[in-house]
């Protein structure tokens, strides 16, 4: 998690589920064993617009 909070990266999913389940997922993520899939990225200054692209 300190990871997370020192990038200032955005972790979005589901609030429902067990601690073990974080723990678990972020355990794969640093080790590699499974990427975050980035499906584009934009400029800031389209920001505001952003929040309702799918």
């Amino acid at each position: 998690m300190r990871y997370i909070f020192g990038k200032q990266i955005s972790l979005i999913g589901s609030t429902t589920g067990y601690h073990q389940d974080i723990r678990d997922v972020l355990r794969l993520l640093w080790t590699g064993k499974i990427k975050p899939v980035i499906h584009r990225v934009m400029p800031l200054s389209e920001g505001g617009c952003l929040q309702n692209y799918t």
